[in-house]
């Protein structure tokens, strides 16, 4: 499948402009947890992300695991990390209870 990004920069249109200082209901930064089991959908959205000039991280298979816990504490602790884009290799046990938006890129099969 062949993304233009047009449905990324759909998602991504009420963070445009806001940025680092986007603020959710109860004052707390807006977080943003984007999942695909797709690798190369994974990386259109860093794309977009980038020319957006919004800054996340990401924790994904091929990553090391020291690199997916750094990832995930600069995502929960510095405020103008707004996205963290995730595969389903690093979600198991997480507490994502700070997250305001998740979005999945498409469903997330079943595996057993």
């Amino acid at each position: 499948m062949v993304h233009d990004g047009k449905e990324i920069d759909e998602f991504l249109s009420p963070f445009r402009g806001s940025k680092s200082s986007a603020r959710s209901n109860n004052g707390s930064p807006e977080k943003v947890l984007i999942f695909s089991q797709f690798l190369e959908h994974i990386h259109v959205i860093e794309q977009q992300l980038t020319v957006a000039g919004n800054k996340f991280v990401g924790m994904y298979s091929p990553m090391h695991s020291v690199n997916k816990v750094k990832s995930l504490a600069t995502f929960q602790y510095e405020e103008d990390c707004m996205a963290l884009l995730m595969d389903g290799s690093a979600a198991l046990g997480l507490d994502m209870s700070f997250v305001t938006h998740v979005f999945l890129m498409e469903p997330i099969w079943d595996k057993r």
